[in-house]
């Protein structure tokens, strides 16, 4: 066994401003792909851009940082997006299983005070 530990993270700490750092460098390398019958490929800066703009749109939407930001999103390039545009805007992003129906949506949604749901309009 090692007796090193882990460096602890700084405070304060956002993990979105972390993940994307990197990417500012190599603008134009891919940073998401979805692969499939449709393949689909963003690059560091299309990344950074709509999580930049989704922060936007929360503080737009009323949100502050600190506000509970529920997720209900499918296994679509939505989902990380909007899981760091929250991070990036200081709000607290919950994600949930698309699975789960409306009635335990609701019930966690009002025992977490969620502020947003954020939700694709299949699930």
């Amino acid at each position: 066994m090692s007796n090193t530990h882990p460096t602890p993270c700084p405070a304060p700490f956002n993990l979105a401003a972390y993940v994307l750092a990197a990417g500012a460098q190599t603008p134009d390398h891919p940073a998401l792909e979805v692969l499939g019958s449709a393949p689909q490929v963003w690059s560091y800066a299309q990344v950074i851009s709509d999580v930049r703009g989704v922060a936007s749109g929360l503080r737009a939407a009323g949100l502050n940082a600190g506000d509970i930001v529920l997720l209900r999103l499918g296994n679509t390039a939505d989902f990380p997006i909007a899981y760091l545009g929250a991070i990036a805007a200081g709000m607290i992003a919950v994600p949930t299983s698309s699975a789960l129906t409306k009635s335990e949506i609701t019930k966690i949604t009002a025992s977490i005070s969620a502020k947003a749901v954020l939700q694709d309009e299949n699930i």
